[in-house]
């Protein structure tokens, strides 16, 4: 399951025991993975990669917005947190443009705000249509199989 593979790049990411680069071995196109290569890129320093991730995302996803959020916990990975778990926090700003250079300002924004950089983290909202076909697809199978 492409989802849960990027959950697990994610976890490992964040806990600093992804051994191998994750975009190298991903044989799925998904707006998630898409999403989350540009996030990775983009932690690591690589912009303009992370830029192109970025750009493949939002062909694929018509409506998005970009948030930072002043989170209650650490964070230790920009933007990994939201693959695996809801991420808490107060929104501070909102875009709607996913870049590298927009998410730069907005950090800036946020630090000149007072929010600490450890205590700041980004949240890209969107409807996912993959809930609805995993939904309907589980219904549809318990209908026939039941």
């Amino acid at each position: 399951c492409p989802r849960l593979t990027v959950m697990n790049w994610a976890r490992k990411f964040e806990m600093e025991e992804l051994s191998e680069d994750p975009r190298e071995s991903a044989v799925f196109v998904d707006p998630v993975a898409d999403l989350f290569f540009g996030i990775y890129s983009y932690s690591i320093g690589e912009f303009k990669s992370a830029d192109e991730y970025f750009k493949r995302f939002s062909e694929k996803v018509e409506n998005y917005e970009v948030k930072v959020v002043k989170s209650p916990s650490v964070v230790s990975k920009l933007g990994i947190r939201m693959f695996y778990e809801p991420v808490q926090g107060d929104t501070v700003i909102k875009f709607k443009e996913l870049s590298s250079e927009r998410i730069n300002i907005a950090l800036e924004k946020a630090k000149e705000m007072g929010i600490p950089v450890n205590h700041t983290d980004i949240l890209v909202s969107y409807r996912d249509p993959e809930i609805l076909r995993l939904f309907f697809g589980y219904r549809h199978c318990k209908f026939l199989y039941s």
